[in-house]
């Protein structure tokens, strides 16, 4: 997911695409308001591509909220409401904008009320797809899917395995990415200071990181000016370098944590020296004053969203170029498949006009308006292949994705917790109080506590 978390909050808006008052209806069904312990009746399938109302019935006008949260999703939807609108003018569509904040509270609220959207988008990374999966809030797609490969399934395989939970298939995939494997080059640092930008091609490795990062630092009057290297500190940027080494964060099970392994372990340590005996990388209480954009970093790690940050905020300030992350031994690259779940309501009435919706939302001049403005290419073959995408910056992740590996996160659900502890148990490290030999026993028998209890 992109990190958004420097987009300004906004009110919850609704935008309504046809004329006069739209009805409001409420769903007729009740659930328990903890989400994790709700137990739901089977919810009728609807038809595929039809109305939801009985033949011989007097229909109504059938009106399908959505919600998403705002930024380059939201303002997506908004644009192709309207063109849906004129396609589908017997359908009345509401799309609700929240701020992302708001977002996951507002949305839990109204499950837990009843009175949730027909069809809303929802976090992956952060294990909210999964929970809202396993408590039976979202429809199974199963017979919709069976009829989509009737007629030609344009998604990326990739990015449908990941958008199921116990074999079945929850979500459309909106948008998918390769992960946090970007390296951003500051070309006019490296110039400076006599050194040659890491190949295209992605044929280096993180020894050779770590030296182009020592002489790229820049120091004036014994204090640094410019850094060498930012590498991402959390779980999701951490796990690219421990698969370029060639292990996991995870067992095979999501139920252990596997800290003391030696790639995880040297993943640890490699960040640590950079920090700490290299002097090549700020620590997290540097971060807000050095960072790529603001011209003082010659290496980032990033996303695919990084590109066009870069380029809305660098402008002319220096030149920069994209290059894959180095690779471990036996030139293997790190890589974790995310994607933007599009999902719907298991109990809501209006299935087959939110199916609709959601096969629109996500064709291929979505998919590529979503990478030319902030976000991740849509997750279909004929938008990561789209020619007015093949620039340098994207050559990278559609190579990282031809061979992406799977997402990874613990079994039993609890992402954000384990995460939170992650980065907190890791804190004294990064700051330089610990090193990583010392702390990687205990933090791990930690994690895997937490990792033994049951899903939130």
């Amino acid at each position: 997911m992109p990190d958004m978390d420097r987009e300004v909050a906004r009110p919850p808006r609704r935008v309504n695409h046809r004329r006069g008052l739209s009805r409001r209806r409420f769903l007729q069904w009740t659930m328990a308001a903890s989400l994790g312990a709700c137990t739901l009746p089977a919810a009728p399938e609807t038809g595929i591509g039809t109305s939801s109302v009985p033949d011989g019935s007097i229909a109504e006008t059938p009106t399908v909220h959505f919600h998403v949260q705002s930024g380059v999703y939201g303002n997506a939807a908004v644009a192709r409401a309207a063109d849906f609108q004129t396609s589908y003018p017997e359908v009345d569509l509401q799309v609700e904008i929240s701020d992302p904040v708001g977002y996951i509270p507002k949305l839990t609220a109204r499950m837990a009320a009843a009175t949730a959207a027909d069809a809303f988008w929802l976090p992956f990374g952060n294990g909210r797809f999964h929970l809202l999966a396993q408590a039976g809030m979202l429809s199974s797609l199963t017979a919709r899917m069976t009829q989509l490969e009737s007629v030609g399934n344009p998604y990326l395989q990739s990015a449908l395995d990941a958008a199921t939970f116990q074999g079945q298939p929850m979500a459309l995939p909106w948008a998918c990415h390769p992960g946090r494997v970007g390296c951003y080059v500051n070309l006019d640092l490296l110039s400076a200071s006599g050194q040659t930008p890491p190949p295209q091609n992605g044929d280096w490795t993180w020894d050779d990181l770590r030296s182009l990062a020592l002489a790229a630092t820049q120091e004036r009057a014994g204090s640094v000016t410019a850094y060498g290297v930012s590498l991402g500190l959390t779980l999701s940027h951490i796990l690219i370098l421990i698969r370029s080494l060639g292990g996991e964060f995870y067992n095979d099970y999501g139920n252990r944590a596997l800290l003391q392994s030696e790639s995880v372990l040297n993943t640890l340590t490699l960040l640590h020296a950079l920090m700490h005996a290299d002097g090549a990388m700020p620590t997290p209480d540097l971060r807000d004053a050095y960072y790529f954009e603001q011209g003082n970093v010659a290496l980032s790690q990033n996303g695919y969203w990084g590109a066009w940050i870069a380029e809305t905020q660098i402008r002319d300030n220096f030149e920069f170029g994209v290059v894959p992350l180095p690779t471990g031994p036996g030139g293997q690259s790190g890589s974790m498949l995310e994607i933007e779940p599009l999902c719907l309501l298991r109990q809501s009435p209006v299935q087959a006009e939110a199916w609709n919706w959601l096969l629109f939302l996500t064709d291929q001049s979505t998919g590529v308006e979503l990478a030319t403005h902030g976000g991740v290419p849509g997750a279909r073959a004929d938008v990561w292949q789209n020619v007015s995408l093949q620039r340098s910056a994207h050559t990278v992740f559609a190579q990282a994705m031809a061979h992406v590996a799977a997402f990874q996160g613990p079994a039993n659900l609890r992402t954000k917790e384990i995460s939170d502890l992650f980065d907190e148990g890791m804190a004294a490290c990064w700051l330089g109080g610990e090193v990583p030999h010392r702390i990687v026993a205990a933090l791990e028998a930690r994690l895997n506590v937490h990792l033994a209890q049951g899903p939130t």
